[in-house]
């Protein structure tokens, strides 16, 4: 399985295909020097055979609406229509050509369960010893509407500032539309409150880790060096990873 996150350009996924599979023939110094859209034809074309050859699953995640270019690749497979591999896209609105299934969100207790599976992952009780509580836990899967990422989110916010009330929605949050859940209104909330309770060194750690494709492990060395910090880094670096972001 190739897992490629936030599918948000046509280049960086034909790379991570290649990358995974270990058999870009092509030169990338040489590509580098060519227009873009040879250097994309070439790559696409190598991607197309790598798929033929191999019997693998590529998830694209979070596909755009506006990702033209990666919806003409998916819908054009030219002689390649019949490969052995197959793609997997998830998008909140983008409409792809093929077979299409809707996931429903989670139930109201199918939520509280991965409310209480994210806690344990994050080892949560290590500082709030009596946990989340099923008062918080139900408040949680009904504020998040169900939504896996929000529950990460959201657990992952209490657990990184040890404050039951952190991951709360008010009704000033504005996180409501039309009588239900905005569910990207939820994300930003969350995303917004994670960042500023982020100290300075954990922010450089996360900002260093968009340099590497979200599919491969990050060797702790190679971030310790891309974010640019020492003394700071391991702090930093726990931080993040308390917040459940890493």
């Amino acid at each position: 399985v190739i897992w490629v996150g936030r599918a948000d350009g046509l280049e960086r996924i034909l790379d991570t295909i290649a990358n995974s599979l270990d058999a870009f023939s092509l030169d990338v110094h040489d590509l580098k020097c060519e227009p873009e859209d040879d250097r994309l034809k070439k790559k696409r074309l190598r991607v197309n055979e790598l798929l033929q050859e191999h019997k693998v699953i590529v998830v694209l995640e979070d596909l755009d609406r506006n990702a033209e270019q990666i919806k003409l690749w998916l819908e054009n497979a030219g002689p390649y229509a019949n490969p052995k591999s197959r793609i997997v896209v998830t998008s909140r609105d983008a409409v792809v050509t093929g077979f299409v299934v809707e996931v429903e969100r989670l139930k109201i207790d199918e939520a509280m369960e991965m409310v209480g599976e994210c806690a344990c992952r994050l080892m949560l009780r290590r500082d709030i010893p009596d946990g989340l509580g099923p008062e918080l836990t139900m408040q949680l899967a009904i504020d998040t509407g169900g939504n896996p990422q929000a529950i990460r989110m959201a657990v992952g916010l209490i657990n990184g500032t040890r404050n039951l009330a952190k991951a709360r929605l008010a009704d000033e949050d504005n996180w409501q539309m039309h009588g239900d859940r905005d569910i990207g209104r939820v994300f930003s909330i969350y995303a917004k409150r994670i960042w500023t309770a982020l100290t300075d060194p954990a922010r450089t750690v996360l900002t260093a880790m968009l340099a590497f494709p979200a599919s491969v492990p990050v060797p702790s060395r190679l971030l310790r060096m891309a974010s640019g910090i020492d003394d700071t880094f391991r702090a930093g670096a726990d931080l993040a990873v308390r917040f459940g972001i890493v």
